[in-house]
């Protein structure tokens, strides 16, 4: 009995999480990331009446070269409309400190793509994610995280 006492708190813990709809990490080539080496994320929505969040997370090394990441974001829509944008994403404040948790000899950096996004189209979607920084081949850069999740409507 003491034992469900104890465990019945944790369930309660873990029951409160995000809960995505979409979580998927992928690991640039440990040699560098290139420009040509693009990240691929697909996913399905078949709710176009929610709302969404999306979040890059980055894991990064602590000696990374720059103060931010420059991405070219290029969303496919299901029926092949192609979107596309050109994002920054700050991984140190202006003093040098990161931002994010610690993570081992690492950097883990919460980012949010869009906040409240809507989908027009059931089906699935695709984003390519490439490095678009000063450099052929970026070190230091050693996941990249989309997290797709739905906005509580209260």
């Amino acid at each position: 009995m003491k034992k469900l006492f104890y465990l019945l708190p944790l369930t309660l813990l873990a029951a409160c999480g995000p809960s995505y709809v979409y979580d998927e990490t992928q690991t640039p080539p440990a040699q560098g990331w290139g420009y040509a080496d693009t990240l691929r994320y697909s996913f399905n929505i078949s709710d176009t009446s929610a709302v969404y969040t999306m979040h890059l997370d980055f894991k990064h090394a602590a000696d990374y070269k720059f103060q931010n990441l420059y991405l070219n974001l290029d969303t496919y829509l299901p029926d092949g409309k192609k979107l596309h944008k050109l994002r920054s994403f700050e991984f140190f404040n202006t003093e040098g400190k990161p931002y994010g948790k610690v993570e081992g000899k690492a950097f883990v950096a919460n980012n949010v793509l869009q906040e409240y996004a809507k989908f027009p189209q059931p089906g699935q979607y695709t984003l390519l994610v490439s490095q678009f920084t000063r450099t052929e081949q970026l070190q230091g850069v050693q996941g990249v995280s989309l997290r797709i999740g739905k906005v509580e409507r209260k």
